[in-house]
């Protein structure tokens, strides 16, 4: 089930600026509150931010990540084909419809480990924990502007908004 309205509604959720609370209003109560496997409660949370750990605000189609501070600093949008970024990227979208929306990638790099760091580069087939260089699973941060993508079977298959970093 897809959550509607879903690009006004992430569009009112800024990484970097919006609280947990600003989250409820826009989104309702989250499905859950998690973290790497683990679920918990809302009663956890102070806790929980108080000793620096992250948690998930779990929705049907879009989690939302928060810091410590209570701030969001990633949005996650895993299944709702009905939000696009600007109007124009997808899941689903291709590798060739992102480069063609966001420009050539600074570099391509196939059959190798990502660095999550790396601004524009294009990670082909690559190798991760629990992925051994698939076809078709590939990665790219638009580190400036805060947008990264996963593919499978080179088409967007997850879209994170994330606090764009343009440092060096």
């Amino acid at each position: 089930m897809a959550i509607a309205g879903i690009n006004e509604k992430v569009k009112a959720v800024t990484p970097g600026e919006t609280k947990r609370e600003q989250v409820i209003e826009v989104f309702g109560k989250p499905d859950q509150y998690a973290w790497d496997g683990e679920v918990f409660s809302e009663a956890d949370l102070a806790s929980r931010i108080s000793s620096g750990g992250l948690y998930v605000m779990v929705y049907d189609d879009v989690g939302v990540n928060f810091v410590a501070s209570d701030k969001i600093w990633e949005v996650r949008v895993q299944s709702n084909r009905d939000y696009s970024y600007e109007g124009k990227i997808r899941l689903g979208s291709s590798v060739e419809d992102v480069i063609s929306f966001f420009g050539e990638p600074s570099e391509t790099v196939t059959g190798k480990p990502i660095d999550w760091h790396t601004n524009k580069v294009l990670y082909r087939d690559y190798v991760s924990r629990d992925i051994e260089g698939d076809t078709g699973c590939c990665y790219i941060y638009y580190r400036d502007i805060g947008v990264r993508m996963f593919f499978l079977d080179y088409e967007v298959c997850v879209i994170y908004l994330r606090v764009p970093d343009t440092t060096p």
